[in-house]
């Protein structure tokens, strides 16, 4: 198994990452969704078919995620989107084909959208592009007065 290595986020957390060289270009990175880590088993299954196809790969965890620095509950789309970014900018060369899973999938356009030349396409697994909006539609006005107030609310869950 390659090593995981670290890089530090503009957050300031030390992201975990994992770079598998592969002669095909462009690379492909992957980005997890909320809560998923970078070993989870769509990450697995891409590792696998770039192995096999022998195209370079990288994946990470998101600050508070994982094998990654920080705590989960002081992360944000904005803080675990630079991660992403970072990752593009320090662990990968040329370009790079985006896979967002869930959340990832919303992560992914941004990224895009803040390095274009980078990026020369995007793949969704199950993207969640609105999550948010949809999100902020369904808050009830405590959780939105507490969002306003505190810049964030807390809900029960399953999860």
């Amino acid at each position: 198994m390659r090593r995981i290595r670290y890089l530090l986020s503009p957050s300031g957390n030390r992201i975990a990452f994992q770079h598998f060289p592969g002669s095909r270009r462009p690379g492909l990175l992957f980005l997890p969704g909320f809560r998923s880590v970078m070993h989870g088993k769509k990450a697995e299954a891409l590792r696998d078919y770039c192995e096999r196809a022998n195209r370079e790969f990288t994946r990470f965890d998101y600050s508070g995620v994982g094998m990654s620095e920080g705590k989960f509950a002081e992360g944000c789309l904005s803080v675990w989107l630079s991660d992403a970014v970072s990752v593009l900018d320090h662990a990968t060369e040329g370009e790079q084909i985006l896979v967002g899973s869930s959340m990832g999938g919303q992560l992914m356009v941004l990224a895009c959208l803040r390095r274009p030349r980078r990026v020369c396409g995007l793949l969704g697994v199950a993207t969640a592009t609105d999550s948010m909006y949809e999100l902020g539609r369904k808050l009830s006005e405590s959780e939105r007065r507490s969002l306003d107030e505190k810049g964030m609310f807390e809900r029960k869950s399953r999860y």
